[in-house]
């Protein structure tokens, strides 16, 4: 698979991420420099604050937060036209409007 041109930096939207699952051997699962061996990406590519969280430990899966162009060297489904579904999500957050009027914290009347 030929690598995507784009980096971690390229990517600084929060919407242009995605959280990719993936199952791990072993007892523990890996650390960010693990991953990015495991699946031959640079370690940039895998976002530092998000880290490797561990989403169900019994069939040891592990998730990660890296730019879409990237996705599909960990779950191969997202080379298709459509991202897979699943239980996770990463939402873009925002507000759903102005903030009310008054001092801050307190609803207007």
């Amino acid at each position: 698979m030929p690598e995507p041109e784009n980096t971690a930096a390229d990517a600084p939207e929060p919407g242009d991420k995605v959280m990719v699952q993936f199952r791990y051997d072993g007892e523990a699962p890996p650390d960010r420099e693990g991953v990015a061996a495991l699946f031959a990406i640079p370690l940039d590519v895998i976002d530092p604050d998000f880290g490797v969280i561990v989403t169900d430990e019994a069939e040891r899966l592990a998730c990660v937060l890296v730019p879409r162009a990237w996705a599909a060297r960990i779950d191969p489904r997202f080379a298709g036209a459509e991202e897979p579904g699943g239980v996770f999500s990463n939402p873009r957050i925002a507000p759903f409007g102005p903030p009310a009027a008054g001092e801050e914290g307190e609803a207007a009347d």
